[in-house]
């Protein structure tokens, strides 16, 4: 494609609600500018409507009058396309053609009875009825406003252009092209609740390492066609909150207490809110799921007993004071021996073992800021001295505090 055409035609896709495809007149493979995404069953019905368009542009020149230049072709489906016939470098001539659209509303009695004489099935009967709900609608006097819009961006002529109409929304489907049960569209539903159930349960059991590798190569890990093809944020956005809703769900599920779930979602609803691009929204999403994840495997109590729930949400909340085992049995009102001997058969870790593992894990995010001495942490989370701090860090971490803050980034 000539690179002046090429970029005529992405300055017109700042315009258009729909796609644009470049066909060579003669033949050959269409170059597609994307908004719209049709489901897979459509996509060679489409196709082929664009080849046949193409065709019209192989008319002679001296034989159209100036004013049928602008080609309205209506498929089987009444969806329709807008074309223009432009000359690129050498002669060459391609036609630009906008669609989907439609011109006309149908009732979802029309769609079905369209979709049976395409011999589409009964599963993408409501997949097309859905995708008609998302397809831009022009009237007649919109039409016209499109054509003078190819006209000034195709032809320095000033004149009036006029719209041939190829109506071919009775045309049966071609057996090569639609044969009953062929286009089936159900792989990509079915590969999204797969997906989908695969990471909640991620998120469920806390697995935030399976979480990363699955939104870390594709943060759009959902196969969905676009319902807001115009507008990628508002896209992005709603995907976001759906997926902030569903992991709140998993998380709890998961065992992290109800409230701090609560917390966390209505933290990122703002965030989300608050997003103006779709790059920064795509890594909300990964940090949404993310953080659900390591919620749930840091602090999530699914499996214990009420009696050790109570002892660790107690832990939890007095994490800066020195904490002893005689302290938090008093206030469980059991004795200190029951209390450790119950802790270690469900934790599989003794109690005072839990106890420095939760400050030391609470720390770490002050220690690798840099903003604080490790003397000035150690007595934040109760310790009596920083030598102490430093001998419970370096038996849990494998390495003195000063070592592990000098690998972090």
């Amino acid at each position: 494609m000539p690179e002046r055409l090429k970029a005529k035609c992405q300055n017109l896709m700042t315009l258009l609600p729909a796609n644009l495809y470049i066909s060579p007149v003669g033949g050959g493979e269409a170059a597609r500018l994307t908004k719209l995404h049709p489901p897979a069953f459509l996509e060679r019905f489409i196709a082929d409507s664009i080849a046949r368009l193409a065709r019209l542009g192989e008319r002679p020149s001296g034989c159209s009058p100036p004013e049928f230049r602008v080609y309205l072709y209506i498929d089987p489906f009444r969806l329709c396309y807008l074309g223009w016939p432009a000359d690129g470098a050498g002669g060459d001539r391609f036609m630009v053609a906008f669609g989907p659209f439609i011109v006309e509303r149908l009732s979802a009695a029309e769609l079905r009875y369209i979709a049976h004489r395409m011999k589409l099935g009964f599963d993408n009967c409501a997949m097309l009825e859905s995708f008609f709900g998302i397809v831009p609608f022009f009237d007649r006097g919109a039409l016209i406003k499109l054509a003078c819009v190819f006209q000034d961006c195709f032809d320095a002529a000033p004149r009036e252009p006029g719209i041939v109409t190829e109506d071919h929304s009775t045309d049966l489907p071609d057996e090569g092209i639609s044969p009953e049960g062929k286009f089936t569209d159900r792989g990509f539903v079915e590969d999204n609740y797969k997906a989908e159930a695969k990471l909640l349960a991620a998120v469920e059991r806390g697995d935030a390492e399976y979480v990363r590798s699955v939104l870390g190569s594709n943060a759009r890990f959902i196969n969905m066609p676009p319902r807001f093809p115009s507008d990628p944020l508002r896209e992005i956005k709603n995907l976001s909150v759906t997926l902030n809703s569903i992991s709140l769900r998993a998380a709890i599920s998961g065992g992290l207490n109800p409230s701090v779930a609560h917390n966390m979602s209505h933290a990122f609803a703002v965030r989300i809110e608050q997003q103006t691009n779709a790059e920064a929204m795509g890594k909300l999403i990964f940090e949404i799921a993310v953080s659900y994840a390591e919620a749930v495997r840091k602090y999530a109590l699914k499996g214990y007993s009420d009696l050790i729930v109570s002892a660790i949400n107690y832990i939890r909340k007095n994490l800066t004071s020195p904490l002893s085992l005689k302290e938090i049995a008093e206030h469980l009102h059991i004795s200190r021996e029951h209390l450790c001997r119950q802790f270690n058969r469900e934790a599989r870790m003794s109690l005072t073992d839990f106890i420095h593992k939760s400050k030391i894990e609470e720390s770490c995010p002050l220690l690798a800021s840099r903003k604080y001495a490790i003397g000035d942490i150690a007595l934040t989370f109760g310790y009596s001295s920083p030598s102490h701090y430093t001998k419970i860090f370096d038996k849990l971490m494998g390495m003195p505090p000063k070592r592990w803050q000098s690998m972090q980034k």
